[in-house]
């Protein structure tokens, strides 16, 4: 390990947490119900205040986070009946660089003093959550630090980890080998909190900055080597693999994409990696260009229409989900940009980077919240599609080991008329699909988050639950980061803010501005007169966001006994 990095010792305060009790003025943990829809469109205020205390008791030592390795715990999984930790419990959890991002990103906004983001981080005292989230900070960074020291070949990236209370290695599935999308989230979170405790008036503050700093620049250094080796210049490793216990600049070590054939080049959140590329001091002009040469021709214009609503799982035509001529309402076409599934979690990219300052960017993100609204208002569906985890029976959908739980997940979920892949999987809605609403209409968007709430089992003392089945036959009895903090950063703008003021400090903005505008007018016609000849011409601007139309089904689910409607 670099001679920089040190194991730290900043703050000693105590961040481990009991369950806790209700605040008075949050009433019961079942609190979606007892909100109307009228109510969340006029004045969302109390319904937010509520989302925000009850998911930070997902914030608690042992269920979203381990406090003496300062690690995410990716997924916690519920008792059928009670809602509260199986008893299937894992010698190991699992945690990711992906979630990693989203913790890092609450608790840099806690540091910043943004009150939800404290509220998250130390409900019982939100006014203490800087100092509780320096000292999860500083410990986070030493198992880092520690980590790279144990497995040098990760050139200070993290794979897919397997965390107890004493450790933190790779996971089985993600030995000598790692995501280059994932690292791309830690990477931007990580320089949002670097800006913020750099800029703080304590001195301690500013030295743990200037630690994470030293991290991230031995990151920097090592990021052209560990993921640029594709088959072409400017091509990136989707998953790239490695000798783990050889350093960087061993004799010995390979890196190399784990398939030639999958290369992080999508215009979705696997972008964030290539901004990190690009403005690294270790590629010149003519490399970080080329980035941009293999990405091009995967951003697409697609334009969605009500006459044809979408495509069935089992056939084509104007249909529904269940196979029902689709009449009334008719959509004017709305062009977006095309998605791989067109699942939220394809726009996650939003919550990092100051895209939406770019107009003709803003104009096609928000259309494509037009269609992900109006398209289940029209199919009749209670929520809105992400990738997330399957509902789970009291005996299935839970397999435990020796190592971790294992769980079915949902990729392929989202809507398959502006998608590059057809087939996909559409029985499951999940409450973080509203997050790319948020950023647009916040009201409308915690609208639908109410709705897909209200199902049996989809609220418990931990917040919300993962996802549900739309017959109502099951929920994923989970609690985890993906379904969570992606809503509870929407509803606080991400960290856009502080990425866009480090940016414009490091004199990066304007070159970030005009790239990506560049490339969105060679898809995008936005009347500017800038766009490339015979980029698509935006329509659909006119068409309001819809509301639900339907209500998730009654089934033979009930509530969580640790968190039912009874007070």
């Amino acid at each position: 390990m670099h001679a920089l990095f040190v194991l730290l010792s900043l703050c000693s305060l105590s961040h481990s947490f009991a369950v806790r009790q209700a605040a008075p003025q949050h009433g019961l943990c079942r609190f979606s119900p007892n909100s109307t829809q009228d109510e969340i469109m006029r004045d969302p205020t109390r319904f937010e205040d509520n989302i925000f205390y009850w998911d930070a008791q997902f914030h608690t030592d042992g269920i979203g986070y381990h406090s003496s390795t300062g690690l995410v715990i990716s997924h916690t999984a519920l008792g059928y009946q009670t809602g509260l930790p199986s008893t299937l419990s894992p010698e190991y959890t699992r945690g990711n660089p992906r979630h990693e991002a989203w913790h890092i990103m609450l608790l840099t906004l806690a540091l910043n003093g943004t009150d939800h983001a404290s509220t998250f981080v130390y409900p019982v005292n939100p006014t203490d959550a800087g100092e509780i989230a320096a000292s999860i900070l500083t410990t986070k960074l030493n198992t880092y630090i520690a980590f790279n020291q144990s497995f040098p070949g990760y050139g200070g990236f993290l794979p897919g980890l397997e965390v107890n209370s004493a450790i933190a290695r790779p996971s089985y599935d993600w030995r000598n080998k790692v995501s280059a999308a994932d690292n791309g989230r830690l990477l931007w979170a990580v320089y949002a909190l670097i800006h913020v405790l750099q800029a703080s008036d304590r001195s301690e503050f500013q030295q743990l900055g200037g630690n994470w700093m030293q991290w991230f620049l031995y990151a920097r250094r090592n990021a052209k080597t560990v993921f640029m080796q594709g088959q072409h210049a400017g091509e990136v490793c989707a998953i790239s693999t490695l000798q783990e216990d050889l350093s960087p600049s061993a004799s010995g070590q390979r890196y190399a994409c784990e398939d030639p054939t999958c290369l992080n080049n999508d215009p979705y959140e696997g972008e964030l990696m290539s901004w990190f590329l690009y403005f690294s001091s270790t590629l010149n002009k003519s490399e970080a260009d080329l980035l941009w040469d293999a990405k091009r021709p995967q951003l697409l214009a697609a334009n969605y229409t009500g006459s044809i609503v979408d495509t069935s799982r089992h056939q084509y035509g104007s249909v529904n989900y269940e196979g029902n001529s689709i009449f009334g309402r008719h959509i004017t076409p709305i062009t977006v940009q095309r998605g791989l599934y067109f699942g939220s979690n394809e726009q996650l990219k939003l919550l990092f980077l100051p895209y939406l300052d770019v107009p003709v960017i803003y104009r096609v993100f928000k259309n494509g919240e037009r269609v992900r609204t109006c398209n289940s208002m029209l199919m009749g569906v209670p929520g809105m599609y992400a990738s997330a985890l399957n509902g789970t029976s009291s005996t299935s959908g839970i397999r435990a080991s020796n190592a971790t739980l294992e769980y079915d997940a949902i990729k392929n979920a989202g809507i398959p008329s502006v998608a590059v892949f057809k087939e996909q999987e559409l029985d499951v809605v999940t409450p973080y699909s509203v997050a790319p609403t948020i950023l647009f209409d916040k009201s409308n968007g915690l609208a639908w988050y109410k709705n897909m709430l209200d199902g049996k089992q989809m609220q418990t003392v931990y917040g919300s639950t993962a996802a549900t089945r739309l017959d109502g036959s099951a929920v994923a009895r989970f609690v985890t980061w993906e379904t969570k903090a992606p809503t509870l950063l929407a509803l606080l703008g991400g960290i856009v803010d502080i990425v866009r003021d480090g940016m414009k400090t490091d004199k990066i903005y304007d070159e970030f501005y005009q790239r990506i505008e560049s490339e969105y007018r060679n898809v995008f016609d936005d009347e500017s007169g800038m766009a490339k000849p015979g980029a698509t011409s935006i329509l659909g601007e006119n068409v309001a966001f819809c509301l639900p139309n339907a209500q998730m089904p009654m089934s033979s689910l009930i509530d969580f006994s640790s968190c039912d409607s009874t007070p």
